[in-house]
């Protein structure tokens, strides 16, 4: 593939995510994507067929980073705390680089897509399970030996996404308060995954 055609291809994937995460699943056809992106049609369906194939690489490429971000932190040396905080800092960084996937999912689930949902029973969950199987036996172990309150992998992982989740869904409030300030919305958003932290390390305590 020479250069042009790679440069063409990379802007129409950028074109679609742009249009998924502002406008939903629904109400981009490839019309909008090729008009995003500056060529005909034609070149989307060439490139990548339909627009179903083109939702399921973007939203796959992002879950796959976010599980591949999460887990890259669980090294041997590290206590089951630190693993913990891991987790959370991952996650959230995640969310920082990609703030419209919030929204994004819930405008999907709220419009009764089943793209979203299908794509993700078939291709993240299976592979979010085998990467957090290393972290279920870590906690699992801690529990035994009466380090941690008990707690299943799936409880710890959802108390997590949630409260880094509603974070991110209510920032356009923090930008109302704080007004346009971006030093100021992301200070806020600092002490609140402190604060995330905190409650999520005291979850764990005995």
């Amino acid at each position: 593939m020479n250069k042009d055609k790679a440069n063409m291809e990379q802007k129409i994937l950028e074109a679609a995510e742009k249009l998924f995460m502002e406008q939903g699943f629904a109400s981009t056809t490839t019309a909008k994507i090729a008009k995003e992106a500056g060529c005909n049609q034609a070149l989307v369906h060439y490139y990548y067929r339909t627009k179903e194939l083109l939702f399921e690489r973007i939203y796959k490429e992002k879950m796959q980073l976010m599980v591949n971000s999460i887990t890259n932190i669980n090294t041997s040396g590290s206590t089951f705390e630190e693993k913990v905080v891991g987790v959370i800092n991952a996650h959230w960084d995640f969310l920082t680089k990609n703030p419209l996937i919030v929204w994004f999912a819930l405008r999907e689930n709220l419009n009764g897509s089943t793209a979203l949902v299908n794509l993700f029973i078939k291709e993240i969950r299976p592979k979010a399970i085998d990467a957090f199987s290393k972290l279920e036996k870590d906690l699992n172990t801690e529990i035994e030996k009466g380090n941690i309150s008990p707690i299943t992998i799936y409880d710890l992982l959802l108390t997590i996404i949630s409260l880094d989740i509603a974070h991110f869904v209510i920032q356009p409030f923090y930008q109302m308060i704080v007004g346009d300030g971006e030093t100021s919305v992301k200070h806020i958003l600092d002490n609140r995954k402190e604060e995330v932290i905190k409650t999520v390390l005291a979850r764990l305590k005995k």
